[in-house]
């Protein structure tokens, strides 16, 4: 099979934490597809499309990301380059000076217990290699012992200091040639905060060279190259450089899709921030759409929901990247899946993954309805299960005999609507406003038990046509669930079960009073114990739709009063400054230049 390779750059800090939890992800699908009780569905999704084979320097095989993760010296905590304990520097003999030497050394940054247990485990190689037979080395009370421990050291880290950098909890190992730390930006400084901060980074020509090369290198070894997917931390100078990069691409592969993602916290400056860390959050927004958006073939920002209860199974930190990083990893899996799968598709038990289609396929049927490259991300996480045939019967009863208006029909009772939240930063996905969108639905399930891929193709596609929507909807139905990976935060409520089945409410106030199910008892039914989940159905929506252009409106009006000295002394000269208002002023209004609706 064709392996229609994806390459994977990463930019920033947050872009990484985030990438760490899709990596995670990956890695149980390698594993799962090791399993012969779930192989047939798990190979049903490719992972070499993001994976290659290689060898390492003693000749063994490895199997990396086709990825590149751009961040700030020192970003690594206590991991180098090699993805080993970063040794202890010594300090550099310097013979040109005969006089005294003082030498002043910062404390060594500690591995996690988490990347300790990794690194020590003696069959944990740098990289995965093919399936193969296990080796029986140990005895199975050694592979409990190390087991427990992991699973102990990756508990740990869900505490308020557990993580401090997003080495401490990636399973995968890397190639040498995906970390790229920028030269001579140092994390703690209190630089790159802020977009323009990246501004003519990539202009050093030495610098410029060493990123193209190392893109190269992976492009090359391609076959079947479909594109690149970029995860952003557009709220800091990363943005910029993503920006740059990009832009370089347009010109050295100009048939291959970009697919930016802007990933953040939150979807909004907190509200106790000072006055003028507000202004440099709209400042970084406005410079995001004005100057990376134009770049990307599709450009889809992401946070978490602004409010908690918009995700009313899971219960999260706002203020812990280890918990919002988790959940835009988890939406990025599910939404790339359709230029992942396997094309034709093989079989399984579960039926055939359906709705396959490539990064420029995808990036056409959304970027060619709203002719500009932004779109709107809204999830399910978890998926709850789908409604049976006679509730639909029921809707679509109604709907013929006009009563469209009825509450069974109205938007936040449907199914497709009434657990799907908007994870878009400064948009809502409002019903009738989608040109054209792509929906995603793996892992579905309906009263405990996996639904076939053909049952909920079905039910998905009439769910949807209630929905009264008039656009066009490419459709997409994995029956593998998205894996919760051994380092995913504890963030399901108990309401949650192994699969991803969700208690319904008579049953969930039995467990409030005392009942024992799936966990331990919780009598105040305030608790959020987090629960053991195994895997989790997701639905996801990419949509095209008019509700793109209001982030755009609101900082075209507020762009021009904002730190115009700012600006100018990041590097931003005037006509660059008015190139941006056109941008946000074409983005607001829906017009495009030419060359952008060829």
């Amino acid at each position: 099979m064709a392996r229609h390779e994806v390459i994977t750059l990463q930019f920033g800090s947050f872009a990484n934490f985030a990438g760490a939890h899709y990596w995670n992800i990956q890695d149980d699908l390698l594993g799962y597809a090791e399993k012969e009780a779930t192989a047939a569905v798990a190979a049903q999704i490719n992972s070499d499309c993001l994976f290659r084979s290689g060898e390492d320097s003693n000749g063994n095989p490895t199997y990396t990301p086709r990825a590149i993760l751009f961040d700030l010296c020192g970003s690594l905590g206590g991991i180098n380059t090699a993805g080993e304990h970063a040794p202890v520097a010594e300090a550099v003999p310097i013979t040109t000076w005969q006089g005294p030497i003082e030498v002043t050394r910062s404390a060594r940054i500690p591995v996690s217990a988490f990347a300790e247990q990794l690194l020590s485990e003696p069959e944990h190689e740098p990289a995965r290699p093919p399936v193969q037979e296990p080796v029986a080395t140990t005895s199975n009370n050694e592979e409990d012992d190390r087991a427990d421990a992991l699973e102990l050291a990756a508990r740990s880290l869900d505490s308020t200091s557990g993580v401090g950098y997003w080495t401490d909890y990636l399973k995968t190992f890397l190639h040498p040639r995906s970390l790229y730390q920028l030269p001579g930006v140092w994390q703690g400084q209190g630089r790159f905060g802020a977009f323009g901060e990246g501004k003519g980074l990539l202009g050093v020509s030495e610098t410029r060279d060493d990123v193209m090369d190392r893109i190269r290198y992976w492009a090359e070894e391609c076959d079947t190259f479909q594109g690149f997917q970029c995860l952003v931390d557009d709220h800091s100078g990363f943005g910029q450089l993503a920006a740059d990069v990009v832009s370089e691409l347009r010109e050295d592969y100009p048939t291959a899709p970009a697919l930016v993602f802007p990933v953040r916290a939150a979807h909004a400056a907190p509200s106790h921030a000072e006055t003028e860390a507000k202004r440099l959050w709209k400042l970084n927004e406005a410079l995001s759409l004005g100057v990376l958006s134009p770049q990307a073939t599709l450009y889809a920002p992401m946070a978490p929901p602004s409010r908690v209860q918009e995700l009313p199974h899971l219960h999260w930190h706002q203020d812990r990247a280890f918990h919002t990083s988790a959940l835009c990893g988890a939406a990025l899996d599910s939404m790339t899946l359709p230029y992942r799968l396997h094309s034709p598709c093989p079989t399984s038990p579960l039926g055939m993954a359906t709705g396959a289609a490539s990064m420029h396929d995808l990036a056409c049927l959304l970027n060619g309805a709203a002719h500009c490259s932004l779109a709107v991300v809204s999830a399910a996480l978890p998926c709850p299960g789908l409604p049976d045939e006679r509730h639909l019967a029921e809707a679509r009863d109604l709907r013929t005999r006009h009563r469209a208006d009825s509450p069974s029909l109205r938007p936040s009772s449907l199914w497709t609507r009434s657990n799907t939240a908007c994870w878009s930063p400064g948009m809502q996905a409002h019903p009738g406003q989608a040109l054209a969108e792509s929906v995603v639905l793996r892992g579905a399930r309906r009263g405990g038990a996996p639904l076939q891929s053909h049952q909920a193709a079905d039910l998905l596609d009439q769910s949807l046509m209630l929905e009264g929507e008039r656009c066009v909807q490419a459709r997409c139905v994995v029956p593998q669930a998205m894996p919760v990976p051994l380092p995913f935060p504890g963030i399901f409520n108990n309401t949650v079960l192994r699969y991803g089945d969700l208690v319904e409410p008579e049953q969930h106030s039995h467990r409030q009073h005392g009942a024992l199910v799936n966990g331990a008892v919780h009598s105040n039914g305030t608790s959020h114990a987090p629960a053991e989940v195994d895997c989790t159905p997701v639905l996801t929506r990419l949509a095209a739709s008019s509700a793109c252009r209001q982030p755009a409106q609101q900082h075209l009006r507020s762009f021009e009063g904002l730190a115009r000295q700012m600006l100018h002394r990041w590097g931003y000269d005037r006509d660059e400054q008015a190139e941006i208002t056109e941008q946000l002023h074409q983005l607001a209004t829906g017009q495009q230049h030419e060359d952008d609706s060829d």
